[in-house]
This record gives C-alpha cells, structure tokens and sequence, in this order.
C-alpha cells in the first residue's frame, strides 16, 4: 500500500470535486433569434385576390385570347347591317356583317351582345341573345375589312300568350365584343317581352373573318 501525505490527500479531493462540478453543469444551447416583428410566429402567405367573371350580361365583357385588349375594335369604328336571313322551321338566322371603317387594324374576338328593342335609343325586349357555340379565333380587322355573327331569332308566335307577351319590336341593339357602346340595326319583327319566363327568342354565334355566306 502506497502511504499518501496529507498534502496528497487534499490535492486529490480538490480535483475530483472539481470533475464533479464541471460533470453537473447543464449546457444551454443558443436558440435561433427570432426575426423582428414575427413574435416567434410563421406568417403564412396571403391567397390572392380572387377574381370574378364578368357577369353574362348585355353586353359581353371578356378580355380577348392573344391580341391586347386595347387593339379591340371600337363601336365608332364599326358599322353593322344584317348581311342576309335564312329562314327555316320556326326560327330565323340572320348573319350580322361588321365593317371596319375606321383608319387602324383592329381586333373582334368573342361574342356580340344583341337583343330586341324598341327602337333606337329604346329600351330592350325580353331576355338578350345567349352564346350559341365557343368564343373562336380573333380576328384582325384591316380598315375596309369585314366579320360576321350568326343570331338565330326563335318564332316567338308559337309560344302560348301568357308565356311569351308578344310585343312588336323595331329591331337589334347590337355590342360589339368587349364594348359598353351598341349600333343599332332596324329590323321590325315580333318579340317576348316577358323577360322572366322560359320564352328562349334569341342565340348568338363568335365573330368570324368576312361576311358570312
């Protein structure tokens, strides 16, 4: 047995209370800073705004596929007759031409808005035409150049009275495309001016390149 001094001894017990403490102590690791403002808390990302489809209304407001919306063609820059009328088993099919008499190419894309009324200026007769048909190609419109729509009129006489409430008409108000600005085209026929009933009278074709056949 190896005999330990006092001095020894105490050198000893120092040490290994220091082991000991050095043994009990409790690291604390940093904790990542919290960015300022965000109170420790994930912001989550905002949804966008949602968006609505214009209402299908006369007229038909949408923004065209490809070409820029501005280039659209302009009411003050169109001139609209009825082209021709084919006539069969109850309905009538008139063929809408739109001329471009204005000095710049422009673009017709989408669906006219058209509906019967009581004159020019006047005010509309019964529900307004529904798309008949997909929206097509747009159409470049050099000045002098034409498109065209096809409007399918339903005879509205075979539709009972207390239905229909026939009213006579003095022709089509007509919105280009994408516009809030209507012609006028004088055709005197017979319409349903009960609005709120099932008396389906109008169907309105997308614009094409030229005037029909």
């Amino acid at each position: 047995m190896i005999a330990r001094t006092p001095r020894q001894i105490a050198a000893a017990f120092g040490c290994a209370l220091g082991l000991a403490l050095t043994a009990c102590t409790t690291v604390v690791e940093d904790e990542p800073a919290t960015e300022p403002g965000t109170n420790g808390e994930q912001t989550e990302a905002q949804p966008s705004p949602e968006t609505t489809d214009a209402q299908a209304t006369t007229p038909v407001e949408e923004t065209p596929a490809g070409p820029a919306h501005g280039d659209r063609c302009l009411t003050d820059e169109l001139d609209v007759e009825i082209g021709g009328q084919d006539g069969a088993a109850g309905s009538t099919t008139y063929t809408f031409v739109f001329t471009n008499t204005g000095d710049r190419t422009c673009v017709m894309h989408g669906f006219p808005g058209v509906s019967y009324v009581t004159g020019e200026g006047g005010s509309q007769i019964g529900q307004a035409a529904e798309r008949s048909g997909d929206a097509g190609e747009a159409v470049d419109l050099a000045p002098g150049a034409q498109a065209s729509s096809e409007v399918e009129a339903v005879d509205v006489t075979n539709y009972p009275d207390d239905v229909c409430d026939q009213t006579e008409v003095a022709g089509f108000r007509i919105y280009p495309p994408n516009d809030f600005d209507y012609l006028f085209v004088a055709n005197e026929t017979t319409a349903c001016a009960n609005a709120t009933s099932d008396a389906h009278q109008l169907d309105v074709s997308a614009v094409v390149a030229g005037a029909g056949e």
